[in-house]
């Protein structure tokens, strides 16, 4: 079973408009569940929040609140160029590196 297939609509909506900014319970509210208190709506929302964390990659979890490749390659670009420290700009360049492969942790 796909991932997708785990999520009711309701569910599916849910998560498209958290992710996309709605407060929880009006995301809630707006995805079809109804004729609940503001704290059962939220419940409601947690729970599906905790099935979608138990289920998803890490990764997609990033990609739905924005942090893609493009996104953090461009705010550490911008770190490096408009860091206030060398410390900063070198801790920047080191994450960089690393995700080109220029750097290799060693094992111990």
């Amino acid at each position: 079973m796909s991932k997708k297939e785990e999520f009711s609509p309701r569910e599916r909506k849910f998560l498209e408009l958290y992710f996309g900014g709605a407060l929880m319970k009006d995301a809630v509210r707006a995805a079809g569940y109804r004729g609940r208190s503001a704290q059962a709506l939220c419940n409601t929302g947690r729970a599906i929040l905790k099935k979608f964390e138990e289920t998803a990659h890490p990764k997609e979890i990033f990609q739905r609140v924005g942090a893609s490749e493009v996104r953090i390659a461009q705010l550490l670009s911008s770190l490096v160029q408009n860091a206030k420290s060398e410390s900063a700009q070198l801790r920047a360049l080191s994450i960089i590196s690393k995700c080109m492969g220029m750097q290799r942790e060693t094992k111990q």
